[in-house]
C-alpha cells in the first residue's frame, strides 16, 4: 500500500501527452492545444467604428455644422479610406474609420440638416473609435500550450484568423463494469442483485471532459471473460478504466488479468479511503502504452477516485504541466474527524457567501457504497491519517463532479 502523493507521482512518471497533430479550428472542440497560440493579426485589425454615426476629426466640431462626405459600411474595400478636413463621415458599426479622423459621433448625438452635421451632445475625443490593436497586437499569446479549446477559446482564436490548429490527440477510453451482482437499470432485480450506478458515472464523468471515443461494458466475474475483455478493450483505446474486481477476492480477476496480459503493475492499493484497492498499470500494446486504472467497485469510491486519478490521467495524455486534482482554499464549516491509517476523501459541498468567502459544508452519507449525496457534492478535501479537521480551519479542496 502506498501513500497518494506516491501515486500521483507514478502517474506523472508512466503517463506520456498523446500524439499531436494539425486540425481544423471547427474541429477542435474539447481538445488540448499543443503549442503556443500568437495572434498573427492586430485587434481590431484596422481602426474601426463602434456604433452607427458619423467620422470626424474631433478638433473641428468647433467649426460646426460639417459637410457630410461619403458614407462607408461595414465590409471590404479596396485601399483605406481617407478623412478630409472639416467634413464628417457617414460610418456603421464595425466600419473603417477614415485615417485623419479621431472620433465617431453617434447618430442619435446629431442633427442633419441639408447634408451640415451639428452634434446635439458634447462628444469626448476618441469616442466609440476602436483603435487598431487595442485588444491584442500582431505575435501576443492568444493562449499558452495545455489550454482546453472551449467554445470561448476556439472563438477568440477564429477572431485571429486562424484556420488550423496543434492539437493533441484525444483519448480513446473504454471502460469496464465487472461484478455478478451488478445489471443496468431497466431490468428486474434478483434477490442479491444491485443496479450499477458505475457504468453511469464513468461514461458521463468522461463525456463530461469531451471524450467521444468511449464505451461501457458490463463484464461476468469470470476469469477468461474478464481478461478477454480486458484484451479487446486494450486493443481499442489509450486508458481501460474498469470497476470491481480489484481487490483480493475470489472473484477479484482483474490484477490476475493485468498479470496474464502481460502489463506492468505500477501500483496496486493507496492508503486512501475510499479506494484503497486501486490499481495502475502500463501495458504495451502494438508498441504504445496504453493506461490500466482498476477502480473498487463501490459506486462512492468510483466517483471520488475518477475526479482524482482519470482526471489526472486525462490532463497528461493532454500535455498539461500542472494536471489535476488542482488545489485551492476556503473555510471549513464542520469538524471532520480523520482515519487512524488511512488518508481519507471527504465529499463536500462548496459555496460562497455574500462576502466572497467559499466555505465548505460536509455532507450526509460518506461510506463508499452511498452515493445519494453526489447531487450535493462539487468538492473534495483530503483528510490526513490521525489529524482531526476543526470548523474555521483553512483547507485545500478540489472541484468533484
Amino acid at each position: 500500500m502506498i501513500p497518494i502523493d506516491n501515486a500521483f507521482e507514478q502517474i506523472n512518471q508512466n503517463i506520456k501527452a498523446l500524439p499531436t497533430s494539425k486540425r481544423p479550428i471547427l474541429e477542435c472542440l474539447d481538445l488540448t492545444l499543443a503549442e503556443d497560440q500568437n495572434s498573427p493579426i492586430d485587434l481590431p485589425p484596422f481602426p474601426q467604428s463602434a456604433v452607427d454615426g458619423y467620422a470626424v476629426t474631433h478638433a473641428d466640431l468647433t467649426a460646426q455644422p460639417l459637410t457630410v462626405e461619403g458614407e462607408i459600411p461595414a465590409g471590404g474595400m479596396n485601399a483605406a479610406p481617407e478623412h478630409k478636413p472639416k467634413t464628417a463621415v457617414r460610418i456603421f458599426t464595425g466600419g473603417f474609420v477614415p485615417l485623419g479622423a479621431d472620433t465617431v459621433i453617434r447618430q442619435e448625438y446629431t442633427a442633419l440638416d441639408d447634408g451640415k452635421l451639428s452634434t446635439t451632445e458634447d462628444v469626448a475625443k476618441g469616442a466609440d473609435f476602436r483603435q487598431q490593436g487595442e485588444e491584442i497586437q500582431q505575435g501576443a499569446l492568444l493562449a499558452k500550450a495545455g489550454s482546453k479549446l472551449t467554445p470561448g477559446l476556439i472563438g477568440s482564436l477564429s477572431n485571429s484568423g486562424i484556420a488550423e490548429l496543434m492539437v493533441h490527440q484525444q483519448p480513446r477510453v473504454r471502460v469496464l463494469i465487472t461484478g455478478n451482482e451488478v445489471i443496468p437499470p431497466g431490468n428486474k432485480l434478483k434477490p442479491g442483485q444491485v443496479y450499477d450506478a458505475n457504468g453511469a458515472t464513468c461514461l458521463n464523468f468522461f463525456k463530461t471532459q469531451g471524450i467521444q471515443d468511449l464505451s461501457v461494458q458490463w463484464v461476468k466475474d469470470d476469469a477468461d471473460t474478464v481478461k478477454a475483455a480486458m484484451q479487446k478493450a486494450l486493443d481499442e483505446c489509450d486508458l481501460l478504466v474498469t470497476t470491481g474486481g480489484v481487490s483480493v477476492g475470489d472473484y477479484d480477476y482483474i490484477p490476475s488479468s493485468c498479470d496474464a496480459l502481460g502489463a506492468e503493475t505500477i501500483f496496486h492499493k493507496v492508503a486512501q479511503k475510499p479506494g484503497m484497492p486501486l490499481l495502475f498499470a502500463i501495458h504495451k500494446t502494438n508498441g504504445a502504452d496504453k493506461a490500466i486504472l482498476g477502480l473498487p467497485g463501490n459506486p462512492a469510491a468510483v466517483a471520488v477516485n475518477l475526479n482524482l486519478y482519470a482526471q489526472r490521467i486525462l490532463d497528461l495524455f493532454a500535455g498539461s504541466q500542472t494536471p489535476g486534482p488542482l488545489w485551492q482554499a476556503a473555510l471549513l464549516a464542520d469538524d471532520i474527524r480523520a482515519d487512524s491509517r488511512r488518508d481519507r476523501w471527504v465529499r463536500m459541498h462548496q459555496q460562497v457567501a455574500d462576502n466572497g468567502q467559499i466555505s465548505l459544508s460536509r455532507l450526509r452519507h460518506q461510506a463508499s457504497h452511498m452515493l445519494t449525496n453526489m447531487n450535493e457534492a462539487n468538492a473534495l478535501i483530503r483528510v490526513k491519517a490521525g489529524q482531526d479537521l476543526r470548523a474555521g480551519d483553512i483547507v485545500a479542496w478540489c472541484p468533484a463532479s
